[in-house]
């Protein structure tokens, strides 16, 4: 199945009265989140199915966040289980429908297993992140229509 993307401006338009970014893409959902993020406060996107049929949010447990370094994307590491827990796989799928909203939270955490092992179970390590340029790629489709990625950018700031 090909993935298209839509990039930030090309078939979304922006509400200049909203004080966050609020955009409408295909009207099909809708995405409000702050371009501008503190490093003491979280990251959220909220989205929502403005059409009047039920769309699919794929990999809806993920945070595919980048970090820019330099002219390069730089995966984070966000742990979505901690270390040595046997946790169950986020779903594949969240089904929205018609006016449902879906909120994506990241609290700015990067997070790894350590390599010791204490008592045999890695430790989990975590620290907040840096600011600068960050990135989130969000994935839905509707009926059975391809894959859409949505890149949204926002900023880190101290």
């Amino acid at each position: 199945m090909r993935i298209l993307i839509i990039l930030l401006l090309s078939l979304c338009s922006s509400n200049p009265f909203v004080k966050e970014t609020d955009f409408l893409c295909e009207k099909t959902i809708r995405i409000s989140y702050k371009e501008t993020v503190k490093q003491t406060e979280g990251f959220s996107l909220d989205i929502k199915n403005v059409s009047k049929d039920e769309i699919f949010i794929h990999y809806p447990g993920y945070k595919p966040i980048e970090k820019k370094k330099g002219d390069e994307w730089v995966k984070v590491k966000i742990l979505y289980c901690p270390c040595g827990q046997n946790c169950d796989a986020p779903p594949q799928k969240k089904i929205l429908n018609p006016g449902q909203k879906y909120r994506v939270y990241w609290n700015l955490l990067e997070g790894w297993c350590e390599e010791n092992l204490n008592g045999g179970i890695p430790k989990t390590i975590e620290k907040k992140v840096e600011s600068g340029r960050y990135r989130i790629s969000l994935f839905y489709s509707q009926g059975n229509e391809e894959k859409v990625t949505i890149i949204k950018e926002f900023e880190i700031v101290e």
